[in-house]
């Protein structure tokens, strides 16, 4: 019953659109992190090092200033960028996620009525099915009857066949001797 049922259903035509899955990235990294983990070891310091901005060890040295001046200028500008990318959050993150969770609602919503629609769709199919099998039911028995019946006589031709066969040789051995 279960195979028709597949049977039926998937030639109901095309499945319903469902958002592409996206596969979860792995990397060296995230391995090695993810094997740290398994090991329960602790997670490294952070090597701070290269946020530092300070002079340059020989002072005399203008590419070393240099050096130092471009390192400075790189924090800056990166400062700069995380105090935006705050600012940016705090006025858009909320109405991002907002958005965000009222898209997941929807489509729970959707993805809930397409099962309950497949759902009544499979008890609309067992329910012809039982229907169908109620009413050629009879005709199934009449059809078993009538196949006993032949099986019966059969097998009464058979034995009769049977007992003619040792009469004829009975007789043969008889008119032998």
């Amino acid at each position: 019953a279960n195979r028709l049922v597949e049977a039926e259903l998937r030639r109901g035509g095309p499945a319903p659109a469902m958002p592409p899955a996206r596969a979860p990235r792995h990397s060296a990294a995230l391995a090695s992190e993810l094997e740290r983990l398994e090991k329960g070891d602790d997670a490294a310091p952070l090597d701070v090092a290269r946020y530092a901005c300070e002079a340059p060890s020989e002072e005399t040295d203008p590419a070393a200033w240099r050096a130092a001046r471009d390192n400075v200028r790189a924090q800056l500008e990166h400062q700069a960028n995380r105090v935006v990318n705050l600012e940016l959050a705090e006025a858009f993150a909320e109405g991002d996620w907002g958005r965000h969770v009222h898209d997941l609602k929807a489509l729970k919503a959707q993805l809930e009525g397409l099962a309950a629609a497949k759902q009544r769709e499979a008890e609309q199919i067992n329910l012809k099915r039982k229907a169908d099998q109620a009413k050629i039911g009879p005709e199934i028995l009449r059809h078993e009857r009538r196949n006993d019946d032949a099986a019966a006589k059969h097998r009464k031709l058979s034995a009769s066949i049977d007992a003619l066969k040792k009469q004829v040789a009975d007789l043969e051995a008889a008119a032998a001797a």
